[in-house]
């Protein structure tokens, strides 16, 4: 990554669906637009996220600042959500991702559904059904989100079916899966590499955000610039 990371963002922008929803495919979420048709979700529902969003800044980051409602942060979390997926193309496939006490997956990888009014429904339905609970294993839910860009066997973003495109919001700092103990350190460095590595052949792009004042700022902004994403702070101090 450290010899051609620079050169491989520097060239892969137009196919790695960056800038506005226009044409066919496209979604926003929390105000961050994509033009990708190959969509994962990765929320978390950790039990820090039963807490009010702050005031001070941007509660949902919806565009036209039209706010979301909600009073913690899953609830806002949920209902903007449900807000994108009931905007989503039919031409858009996605899929959906909570992570906390465990790795919840809306729908079996690596199958990404389309955005069929029924499928939109059940994936909306199934969301609202979660409550806060358990630590922040995030690698853990990236790596499952990775499974998505797999679909078809494929093994590189060529494959026109997988995922291309991942919207990751988190609230917290990284813990090791089952457990409440923070990633630190060469432990969390070694986890940021190795998700990137994974990440190499499907080139995924990771789209950030971070809510409320205690989410570690950098590595959301890590995350989103080495993958060609955005990240986006709200209701932060």
């Amino acid at each position: 990554w450290k010899a051609e990371g620079d050169a491989w963002l520097a060239s892969a922008g137009p196919e790695r669906h960056e800038g506005g929803v226009g044409g066919s495919g496209g979604a926003e979420f929390y105000g961050i637009e994509t033009r990708s048709d190959r969509i994962v979700f990765v929320l978390d529902r950790s039990y820090s996220m039963r807490l009010p969003v702050p005031q001070k800044g941007p509660v949902s980051g919806a565009k036209r600042d039209e706010g979301v409602a909600g009073g913690t942060k899953l609830e806002v979390a949920k209902n903007q959500l449900e807000r994108t997926i009931r905007k989503l193309p039919p031409d858009v496939h996605f899929g959906v991702v909570f992570f906390g006490a465990n790795v919840r997956d809306w729908q079996q990888p690596p199958g990404l559904a389309p955005a069929t009014p029924e499928n939109r429904k059940r994936a909306t339905d199934w969301a609202m059904t979660h409550e806060p609970a358990g630590s922040t294993p995030i690698f853990a839910a990236l790596a499952e989100a990775l499974r998505y860009a797999k679909i078809g066997g494929g093994k590189s973003a060529t494959d026109p079916a997988g995922a291309d495109t991942i919207f990751l919001l988190s609230d917290g700092a990284p813990t090791r899966p089952g457990t409440d103990e923070l990633l630190l350190g060469p432990e969390l460095e070694t986890a940021i590499q190795e998700f990137l590595e994974a990440n190499r052949g499907f080139k995924c792009v990771v789209h950030t955000i971070g809510v409320g004042p205690d989410h570690n700022r950098q590595l959301m902004m890590r995350l989103a610039s080495e993958t060609g994403g955005t990240y986006r702070a709200v209701g932060a101090e």
